[in-house]
């Protein structure tokens, strides 16, 4: 999905015309220059915005150096700011003949994009994640397993949509499964968030599946599980009386 005023910038991606700084991208002494433009890198990154409007020198110099980023996925982010598109089939391209690097692109490009604090980009790199873990056949924990030490090695933060896509697929593959169950507690006592986003997914399922009623005696309202009828005859945990309680929408 595109970001407002996204086809006026996007013309400018790389482009000198209006640039008024170049963004030296420095990774393995190999350097990659970019024709940028503070207003737009400051308007959808807070990142951009202190450094262009703090005490800091790219505020007032013509070039940026940023180090040690992935140039791939550092140009991918970069275009997005310009467009606001996630381009799955340009992501899907890198590493495209390893499967096993490939399902762990969109997470890199959340690690990444969160650096920058370019919040944009992360609900689409978490649905790409999802489909991608959805996709391995049962039993793939290698993949599943690369995605968690690669996420919770670098991520402080729990409840990020990164973190509940690999959730989400992790406790899909691993249902039932006693191997999945003894590889996965080690890793918990490894990455302490990842036990945090485990319990957090696990309430939000829980909160899905309950509905409030209300009782006809005493009127009150109260959670109940789902039922999928509009009337259940149970007791009324205020007023403690049994009797109808209507479903309300």
């Amino acid at each position: 999905m595109a970001q407002p005023n996204a086809s006026a910038s996007a013309s400018l991606f790389n482009n000198p015309i209006l640039s008024d700084i170049k963004i030296l991208q420095i990774c393995e002494g190999k350097t990659k220059e970019y024709y940028a433009h503070r207003q737009i890198l400051a308007g959808q990154s807070s990142y951009f915005m202190r450094a262009f409007t703090g005490q800091f020198k790219e505020a007032t110099e013509p070039t940026m150096e940023l180090h040690d980023d992935d140039p791939e996925l550092f140009e991918i982010m970069l275009k997005f700011v310009y467009t606001g598109i996630y381009n799955m089939n340009e992501i899907n391209n890198i590493f495209h003949n390893d499967i096993s690097k490939n399902v762990l692109v969109p997470v890199r490009l959340s690690i990444l994009a969160d650096k920058y604090d370019i919040n944009g980009i992360l609900p689409p790199a978490a649905e790409h994640a999802l489909s991608k873990l959805r996709a391995l056949s049962m039993g793939n924990f290698g993949s599943i397993k690369a995605c968690i030490e690669c996420l919770y090695g670098a991520c402080v933060q729990p409840n990020t949509a990164i973190g509940q896509s690999i959730v989400a697929a992790m406790l899909k593959h691993g249902k039932g499964s006693t191997k999945w169950g003894q590889e996965l507690e080690p890793m918990i006592l490894r990455y302490p968030i990842l036990g945090a986003d485990i319990a957090l997914h696990q309430n939000k399922q829980e909160l899905l599946n309950v509905q409030k009623r209300k009782c006809l005696e005493c009127h009150g309202v109260s959670l109940f599980m789902k039922n999928y009828t509009a009337m259940v005859w149970a007791k009324c945990p205020q007023c403690r009386q049994t009797g109808d309680l209507a479903l309300l929408e």
